[in-house]
C-alpha cells in the first residue's frame, strides 16, 4: 500500500514538473522586459500638472466642474470651473463663471475670443502677467494665462478666463491664485484637488 501512494505521489509531482517546465520554456521564449516596463498589465502612473487653486471665489460661486485633461498617456492637466450657486443666479442675472486652467497651450485657450485686447498688468503668484479682456456672444471676458517657471511644458502654462465678473472680483480671484503640487506626482482623483494649497 505504501508503494501505491508513493508511485502517486511520483506521478503528480511528474505533472507538475512537466507543466512548470513548459511554463519556463514558454517564458524564456518571450521578449525580455524593457527597463521600466511594470510584469502587470497595469497602465503606466499618471502624473498631474501643478494646479492652479483659486483659493477665495467671489461670493454666490462655488467649484461646479472638475476635469482632468490628458496631454499623453502618462501626463495629466487640470480644468476647473467655478460658477454662480443656484442662490446667486437669479433669472434675470449674467451667469458668472471662472474655468482655472493648469496645463495647455496657449493658442488653444486663447482661439474662441477674436476680439481679446491687453488692457493692463496684474500680478499672479507675484508674477507681472497681461490682463486681456474680450467678448463671448453677450459676455463679457477677462483672460489672464502665464507660464510657471521651472516647470516643463504643457504643465507650465496655467490660466484663469472668467465670464461677467466685475475687475474688481476678477483681480481679488486672481491675487488668491495658489499652486497645488500635491497632485503632481500622484494619479489621485480630481475631488481631492480642494484638499492642500501651498
Amino acid at each position: 500500500m505504501n508503494r501505491g501512494l508513493l508511485m502517486a505521489a511520483f506521478g503528480c509531482l511528474a505533472v507538475i514538473l512537466s507543466v512548470g517546465y513548459g511554463l519556463l520554456a514558454q517564458l524564456h521564449d518571450e521578449a525580455p522586459l524593457a527597463v521600466g516596463q511594470s510584469l502587470s498589465g497595469r497602465p503606466a502612473a499618471k502624473s498631474t500638472c501643478p494646479q492652479a487653486v483659486v483659493t477665495q471665489a467671489p461670493g454666490g460661486m462655488e467649484v461646479s466642474e472638475r476635469e482632468l485633461v490628458p496631454f499623453s498617456s502618462t501626463q495629466l492637466g487640470m480644468n476647473t470651473v467655478i460658477s454662480d450657486t443656484a442662490d446667486a443666479a437669479g433669472p434675470s442675472a449674467r451667469s458668472r463663471t471662472i474655468e482655472v486652467v493648469s496645463g495647455g497651450y496657449v493658442d488653444e485657450l486663447t482661439e474662441s475670443y477674436d476680439d481679446l485686447r491687453p488692457v493692463g498688468t496684474i500680478s499672479v503668484a507675484g508674477q507681472p502677467v497681461t490682463l486681456l479682456t474680450g467678448s463671448l456672444l453677450s459676455a463679457t471676458v477677462k483672460v489672464v494665462i502665464w507660464r510657471q517657471p521651472g516647470v516643463a511644458p504643457p504643465c507650465d502654462v496655467h490660466a484663469v478666463l472668467a465670464t461677467n465678473l466685475s475687475n474688481q472680483q476678477f483681480k481679488a480671484v486672481v491675487a488668491s491664485i495658489r499652486f497645488d503640487h500635491n497632485l503632481a506626482s500622484t494619479s489621485g482623483s480630481a475631488n481631492s484637488a480642494d484638499g492642500n494649497s501651498q
